[in-house]
């Protein structure tokens, strides 16, 4: 698999979507620490594959994994809402 220069990715137009993820790059494109990647495939929120002694996490995974996520919470009606004086 070659590796990403995510430098020129991040100044790019062009969308790359490798088929799947080393961890270190799974924590780049995810945000989360290598510690909570860990724990999430433990939990079986994230799906790996093994390759000799390469862990590698499938790019479906990762988008399974997001959109199980919860949404943010929003405030229904906060646009209608009272302002407050002081």
């Amino acid at each position: 698999m070659a590796k990403v220069d995510w430098d020129k990715v991040a100044h790019s137009n062009e969308r790359i979507i490798q088929l799947a993820y080393t961890v270190k790059d799974a924590v780049k494109i995810t945000g989360m620490s290598r510690s909570r990647l860990y724990e999430e495939l433990k939990a079986g929120h994230l799906i790996a594959k093994k390759m000799g002694r390469r862990t590698l996490i499938p790019h479906e995974s990762i988008e399974a994994w997001l959109n199980n996520l919860d949404n943010y919470p929003t405030t229904a009606g906060a646009l209608d809402a009272p302002k407050l004086t002081p």
